[in-house]
């Protein structure tokens, strides 16, 4: 009876211990879940973490990016404005000078009386003798603005001749009584003026012959006719203003070539001092705005600069306002980067 009930009480006391030892397993299972949960967890707040010290590094670096280009923009811009003043200042500059020698131009200053009244008349009348006017050589002639004052020399007073086609019409006008000159007015006579290249090369050849070269002297410079441009329907024009003229470096190279040519050869220097063929000596400089060549080139430069000037300032504002528009961008980026 009492082995019976120990049996009994020991069998009660196992299924006690194996209750308690299912519910420790349980408990067990219960908490492993619940770690390996807490596990999971740590490493999403770990990761979100590390997505948002990420996410905040580039943000940092976005906005450092950002203000980086923001001074950039405003050097650009600073750079942008300092041009366009200038551009702007240099414009109005030209404009004035270019008007005041317009206004020579309009005027006609440096040109003779003589000169004026015979291409006025040209302009006016389509018949002889006027017809047979092809223009005046300071039209005719251009160089560039650093030669304009030996060209100036040099010309003297060819510069303000007349061309003619032809001059019979005009003498006999004269001779007639049907036309007057005020003044003294020197006439270039080019027949070839209405040829073709035939013309244009006979001439030529005929100067080349009449010339002397001296192209292989020590401190020659160049004939002075290489210095000028004429119009292609003027053929041998330069050539014929020029071809004996030589541009030497100084007074004492034109005084030692003067005897080898005689009276074939004038010489104009590098400092602006004309040696005529007969030994007459030129110095000293033109009056400013009068000297007809140097203003007219100093026009076409101006008239160029002028272009650029123009292009420079548009693309100056084009480039501002590009800037601008930028910057509107960088600014409202700028502004979430900080939200």
């Amino acid at each position: 009876m009492l082995f019976r009930s120990r049996s009994a009480a020991l069998s009660a006391q196992c299924d006690q211990r194996t209750r308690t030892l299912d519910e420790i397993e349980s408990h067990r299972s219960e908490v492993t879940a619940r770690l390996a949960h807490a596990e999971e967890e740590s490493t999403r707040c770990r990761q979100a973490l590390e997505q948002a010290v990420d996410a905040q590094t580039q943000s940092r670096t976005r906005q450092q990016q950002l203000q980086a280009r923001r001074g950039a923009l405003q050097a650009d811009q600073a750079e942008l404005l300092q041009a366009l003043s200038a551009a702007r200042e240099q414009r109005a500059s030209l404009l004035a000078r270019r008007t005041l020698l317009e206004e020579f131009e309009r005027r006609q200053d440096g040109v003779g009386v003589g000169v004026r009244e015979i291409l006025g008349l040209a302009a006016q009348q389509a018949g002889p003798p006027w017809n047979h006017v092809v223009g005046h050589v300071i039209d005719q002639v251009e160089c560039d603005i650093e030669n304009a004052a030996l060209v100036e020399v040099a010309l003297g007073a060819r510069a303000q001749f007349i061309i003619l086609d032809d001059a019979g019409p005009l003498l006999s006008a004269l001779r007639g009584g049907t036309c007057r000159i005020s003044g003294r007015v020197g006439f270039l006579v080019l027949p070839d003026a209405i040829d073709g290249e035939e013309s244009r090369s006979r001439l030529e050849s005929q100067t080349e012959r009449n010339s002397v070269d001296l192209s292989q002297y020590a401190g020659v410079v160049c004939r002075a006719d290489a210095l000028i441009r004429t119009p292609p329907s003027l053929p041998g024009l330069a050539a014929h203003l020029l071809a004996d003229t030589w541009v030497v470096r100084s007074l004492e190279v034109a005084a030692q070539l003067l005897p080898l040519t005689g009276s074939r050869v004038r010489y104009v220097t590098l400092q602006g001092e004309l040696l005529e063929a007969n030994g007459n000596l030129h110095m000293g400089s033109f009056a400013g705005e009068s000297t007809t060549i140097s203003r007219k080139s100093e026009l076409r430069t101006i008239r160029s600069e002028l272009l650029k000037a123009d292009r420079q300032i548009a693309s100056s504002e084009q480039g501002l306002a590009a800037l601008r528009t930028e910057q509107g961008s960088l600014a409202q980026e700028i502004g979430r980067a900080h939200v």
